[in-house]
């Protein structure tokens, strides 16, 4: 894997944090260029995702350190090294999710008003083609990896940094690319139901429905405990861990504002006398 992805001098950039930084302008400048397309204020879209990206950036890798101090030893709390390295290469992708669509929907209802059911359809689509790519970085990086396998296809991370990776001699399911490509292919849906709308809203109820399946689904083969648990059994389909519950969350709002949309759109509709 590549622990070390460029270096200049004595600037070395991971892997991870190159995919991380890429999933970022590309899923900014998706947002940006389609608010352009719709004829929105750039300037305040610029602002909204400046202060967005801080949001759930800041969110995500916060989330990230409390997971690991809620599940750490005495030692690795005590560890600054290991504290701040958690911190650049860490994160839990719900933390900011969560924080980031709060912050949208705040910032939305006071900046976009007549646009704000537009501008968070074009949030849903940038946020998912920069996942899609962000997940390129896990891999790369080692975190959020899967159960081992003897499928072909089963990959093993080595030469990671000063961490040793808990699996460097068995080969384990390449979580990370199975969930890129299906966040590439929910970006493609969620495009073509742009490209084809008939009321705003829908690709955002799409995208949580998606995503949640698709999170939920790819939970029973990561490996990686430190996302925690509500349920665990003795087998994977026995568990219920934290990223399953709040997946059944992200569907059950998708549906919920599908609905809710729909039922707007109909009262909407004067019928012919």
């Amino acid at each position: 894997m590549l622990s070390e992805f460029l270096r200049i001098g004595t600037f070395s950039l991971s892997g991870y944090s190159f995919f991380y930084g890429l999933a970022l302008l590309v899923g900014g400048l998706t947002i940006f260029l389609l608010a352009s397309r719709e004829r929105l204020d750039r300037l305040e879209t610029i602002n909204y995702l400046l202060f967005g990206v801080i949001v759930s950036v800041l969110s995500a890798k916060l989330f990230g350190v409390v997971v690991f101090l809620w599940r750490a030893s005495s030692y690795e709390i005590l560890s600054l090294r290991m504290l701040w390295h958690q911190f650049l290469q860490g994160g839990f992708f719900f933390g900011g999710l969560i924080a980031g669509l709060l912050y949208a929907v705040f910032y939305l209802r006071r900046y976009f008003q007549a646009a704000f059911w537009t501008m968070l359809d074009i949030t849903a689509l940038g946020v998912s083609l920069g996942h899609a790519i962000g997940r390129v970085g896990c891999f790369l990086g080692g975190c959020c990896y899967g159960r081992p396998t003897s499928l072909p296809w089963g990959v093993r991370f080595k030469n990671l940094g000063p961490f040793p990776h808990p699996f460097e001699e068995t080969p384990i399911h390449p979580t990370q690319l199975y969930e890129a490509v299906l966040d590439l292919i929910n970006f493609f849906i969620l495009l073509f139901l742009w490209r084809r709308r008939k009321q705003d809203g829908r690709v955002t109820a799409f995208y949580l429905i998606n995503y949640g399946i698709i999170r939920f689904l790819i939970e029973y083969l990561r490996n990686d405990d430190s996302r925690g648990y509500i349920v665990r059994g003795a087998s994977p389909l026995a568990s219920l861990s934290v990223p399953q519950l709040l997946s059944v969350g992200l569907i059950v709002g998708g549906v919920l504002i599908l609905k809710k949309r729909r039922a707007r759109s109909s009262s909407s509709i004067v019928p012919s006398s």
